[in-house]
């Protein structure tokens, strides 16, 4: 270890000799250079850089502080200790305030030893100091180089707020600078998909409760563009604050990529369908959620006509060019909430979900095979294919996923022993309710043209007087061979296959017509007609009654139109300002079958409606269960006191009459009227 050297800047020998003693005593290793003069004393400072500078105050032709000067300027971090004779407290004083280390009087020698000791320590203290200082920020260079450099984006979060952001940060999320970043909520740049977890991620590292974390979320750019991002976090302390230093990586590719993958796995690369794969697990979900609903679901599978020879005769990229376009029109025949599958070469299978009647299937059946026998342009040419189809249900056929696809396999290849270019169910029964449908379709058209539809009158009567106010327009088919159809046997048809806007119109209009000549006989005297969803739906429904009500030249106030509660449910807005269109006409408003669907009353007042007609499965409980007879007694106070009329629907007995009119119901009807004298020459039988 090389020695400290100690620059003496003293004229006097005897002086210089009592300093060296007095470090001696103190041992101090060290190697003392003495100058008398300024020339000397520059060249040393210089040359010997000195650990210690030890100087008179009064020196020939120099002073001492000219010679502290000249150390500050050269070696600042060297001690400077005045011993002198002649120096004074004020002058001393200034010294200090100059940067000298210390001053001793030379009547106190004894001091020399610990001040050099302690400032000697100082100075290695200070030297320390700024070396680590140095290294620290040498480091931090390093850091910030490191952070800018990374292709990671990186950010600090203390109380929410984003307070840094790197160059990757602000290529990742868009920013042109960085406060358009640094000051943001962290939170914002959080898709809402994954703001759940972020929140409570954030709260534990915050608490450091969670030392790390990892995770994969989508987040917001500054665009408004969405980007998948894998975050690792972890709690750290910056500048004596607790902050979140967070790695944010763009896995968007990769998701894309495993997305790409998945897809393969789970569809057919040549149309897009869903493949086996697929329909295995849609099968499995789609029955689950059927026993939990009590709802069904049917099973097609469907393989095309003699396929082999279009292969053989055209060549298999034309083949792979029909099979998209079956694949296409499957499609569209089909409801948005079902499943097309493509099992491979021509076969096909339909998934159908979240159903209440079969009769959905067949309706749908008849569309798909519709659409497959349209003419396909291929080759130059045109060609027309069939399909035979095999439907199974889940659970009337089957209790689980394998045995309805079985069933339904079976049941194609049974359309396909009868011929060809059809479909055939596994149960017998359904077949039977399949071809029975498609008779009553062709039948309902010719229906029209024979006039086979007739109208009878049910009494509406007013309870407290016992006298009729009105009656309701129902609808039957006159069927030359199954005799007389009740509306629920044919009215859902009729709207499937487009018919019953006409069929409404002509019901309106006979109805109007038949109450125009009773109010020769009896007056006031109302017709109620029912509309059909259809017919809500139709823009021109207004105009329609209005060119009724004048050509049976019919006061409006002498028709009524009942709509159901359920009608009302699937497009309230709508529903609202059709009313308000038909009230402005001046006819009633009757809200149908009310208390079987699931509005409330107090959804009611939206509507501007005039009568309540209480559901007959209400009324038949009156005598047999107190629930419905609460509901019944409910339904009238509360309607009351919305300022409607009540009628009662399928009114049957002495006893449910009795009931209502204690209880304030205005109209009453059912079969228990049927023998009050309301003309019925157009009605085969009064129901």
């Amino acid at each position: 270890m090389n020695k400290r050297i100690v620059l003496l800047l003293e004229d006097n020998d005897s002086d210089a000799g009592l300093l060296e003693r007095e470090l001696r005593k103190a041992g101090i290793d060290f190697t003392i250079h003495r100058v008398e003069t300024q020339s000397d004393y520059v060249r040393a400072l210089s040359e010997k850089k000195p650990s210690l500078i030890i100087s008179d105050y009064t020196l020939p032709e120099f002073d001492g502080l000219s010679a502290l000067g000249l150390a500050r300027q050269t070696l600042p971090d060297s001690p400077f200790i005045f011993v002198s004779g002649t120096i004074g407290e004020e002058r001393a004083i200034d010294a200090l305030k100059l940067g000298a280390t210390d001053y001793i009087h030379k009547d106190n020698l004894r001091r020399v030893g610990p001040a050099v000791k302690k400032a000697l320590a100082e100075a290695e203290e200070r030297v320390r100091r700024r070396e680590a200082e140095t290294a620290l920020r040498k480091a931090e260079e390093q850091y910030q180089n490191l952070v800018e450099l990374s292709p990671d984006a990186i950010l600090t979060v203390s109380g929410g707020v984003i307070t840094f952001a790197n160059k990757a940060a602000l290529k990742l999320y868009r920013a042109d600078h960085h406060e358009q970043l640094v000051g943001k909520q962290y939170i914002d740049l959080v898709h809402e998909d994954s703001l759940g977890s972020t929140t409570a991620r954030l709260r534990g590292l915050e608490d450091q409760v969670q030392k790390h974390s990892s995770i994969e979320q989508k987040h917001v750019r500054l665009d408004g563009s969405v980007v998948h991002v894998e975050l690792t976090s972890a709690p750290v302390a910056l500048h004596g604050n607790d902050a979140i230093l967070i790695f944010a990586r763009d896995v968007s590719e990769r998701k894309r990529y495993q997305s790409e993958l998945e897809h393969q796995a789970t569809h057919d690369a040549l149309t897009g369908l869903p493949n086996r794969n697929s329909l295995k697990y849609r099968l499995s979900h789609a029955i689950a959620s059927a026993r939990r609903h009590d709802k069904m679901v049917a099973i097609t599978f469907i393989d095309l006509d003699n396929f082999k020879s279009i292969n053989d005769n055209f060549g298999h990229e034309v083949g792979d060019e029909v099979l998209k376009a079956v694949a296409a029109r499957l499609a569209e025949a089909v409801r948005t909430t079902d499943t097309v599958v493509r099992l491979g070469g021509d076969e096909f299978v339909l998934l159908f979900t979240d159903l209440d009647d079969v009769d959905v299937v067949t309706q749908l059946m008849h569309r798909a095979l519709a659409a497959i026998s349209r003419p396909i342009h291929a080759a130059g040419t045109e060609l027309v294919l069939t399909c035979s189809a095999g439907i199974s249900i889940y659970p009337l056929d089957a209790p689980d996923a394998d045995t309805v696809l079985r069933n339904a396999d079976k049941a194609m290849y049974r359309a396909k022993e009868k011929g060809r270019n059809n479909f055939e169910y596994f149960t017998p029964d359904l077949n039977s309710r399949s071809s029975e449908r498609q008779a009553l379709s062709a039948e309902l058209r010719r229906a029209i043209e024979r006039k086979e539809f007739c109208l009878c009158y049910q009494p509406q009567v007013d309870i407290p007087s016992g006298r009729p106010t009105g009656a309701e327009a129902l609808i039957r088919w006159n069927h030359p061979a199954r005799g007389i159809l009740l509306p629920e046997k044919f009215i859902p048809l009729c709207e499937e296959l487009g018919l019953i806007v006409p069929i409404g119109e002509w019901v309106l209009q006979t109805a109007c017509k038949r109450v125009k000549t009773l109010l020769t006989e009896q007056s006031p005297f109302t017709v109620s007609v029912n509309i059909s969803p259809v017919q809500l739906r139709q823009t021109s429904l207004v105009a329609l009654i209005e060119r009724v009500l004048r050509s049976a030249d019919l006061a409006p106030q002498y028709l009524e139109l009942d709509l159901k509660e359920s009608m009302l449910a699937q497009d309230p807005r709508s529903a609202v300002q059709t009313i308000k269109g038909l009230k402005s006409l001046g006819i009633g408003i009757a809200i149908d079958e009310f208390g079987a669907g699931n509005s409330g009353l107090a959804q009611l007042q939206q509507y501007p409606v005039d009568r309540l007609k209480i559901d007959r499965s209400i009324v038949n409980g009156i005598g047999l269960d107190t629930e419905d007879e609460t509901i019944c007694r409910t339904i009238i106070m509360l309607a009351h006191n919305l300022g409607l009329k009540v009628v009662a629907e399928g009114v049957a007995s002495e006893e449910q009459l009795t009931f209502l009119r204690s209880h304030g119901c205005d109209v009453a009807q059912g079969y228990l009227f049927s023998g009050n004298p309301i003309p019925r020459e157009e009605s085969p039988a009064l129901s």
